[in-house]
């Protein structure tokens, strides 16, 4: 199939389907006394979708990115809310995964911040200290995490200009990096939320909305309700499916000759 009739096939595509992601599953794991009607499938999730070398997050390939905020986000999610034997065993598989891709992280994509997740770099301070705080990441493996996203993170946060975090800045897809005890000093939290009660149509950014901005806030938690996938998890984001199609467009348009074309165009 050539180029051309690959765009017209993914164009002619109806609403493509997206999976659950162990990050946001995470977040909306921490509201069971807000929603428990989500939160524990959510937790159930977590438990049943972690990977063989303790980790969580895509099985493949193994992205490191991905792979450190999905397992941090899992551990504290079963720290804070697992009540069986088990959860603590996963915990510490957890934990054992966690130095192991530390360790590991010395080259190539591993310190690439042009290769990292959407914010990792501002989720990594709160994620860390949390951790630490409840036993899950050690001192070393936190400073030099922090260390090697310094750069891109101070960046990120000074093109924000020092004004608080709204619907109108991208940062906001990633508000839970304000963390629950500070987070007046980051978020405007009054024109936070998009018209469907999220906020940046994200899920993990609305559960820690939903936990720590406006306790069991009802907008948010129906937007939750509608977001959770048949298996008890949660997506990256919702809606998608103009994001999913802008994706691949903007992928195949840095192919040679691509954008030029009439098929395309349409």
């Amino acid at each position: 199939m050539s180029v051309p009739e690959t765009v017209l096939e993914l164009l002619r595509l109806s609403p493509g389907h997206v999976k659950s992601v162990a990050y946001d599953t995470a977040w909306v794991a921490l509201l069971g006394d807000h929603a428990p009607d989500i939160a524990y499938p959510a937790l159930q999730w977590l438990c049943a979708h972690q990977l063989p070398d303790g980790g969580w997050g895509a099985p493949f390939p193994a992205y490191y990115h991905d792979r450190l905020v999905s397992t941090l986000a899992a551990m504290i999610a079963l720290a804070r809310c697992g009540r069986r034997g088990t959860d603590r065993l996963q915990v510490d598989a957890g934990m054992r995964a966690l130095e192991s891709l530390v360790n590991g992280a010395t080259t190539g994509l591993y310190l690439d911040a042009n290769g990292a997740t959407v914010g990792f770099e501002v989720l990594m301070p709160f994620l860390l200290s949390e951790g630490e705080l409840l036993g899950l990441v050690s001192p070393r493996s936190k400073e030099y995490i922090l260390r090697e996203t310094a750069p891109a993170r101070d960046a990120k946060m000074a093109a924000a200009g020092g004004r608080l975090i709204d619907r109108h800045l991208t940062l906001a897809f990633s508000s839970e990096l304000a963390g629950w005890e500070d987070w007046e000093s980051w978020l405007d939290a009054r024109n936070l939320r998009e018209e469907d009660g999220s906020v940046a149509h994200s899920p993990s950014a609305t559960a820690f909305f939903a936990w720590a901005v406006k306790p069991g806030d009802k907008r948010a938690l129906a937007y939750l309700r509608q977001t959770v996938l048949p298996d008890g998890g949660f997506p990256i984001a919702r809606p998608f499916e103009i994001y999913e199609t802008a994706w691949v467009l903007w992928n195949l348009a840095l192919l040679p000759g691509v954008s030029e074309t009439e098929e395309y165009q349409q």
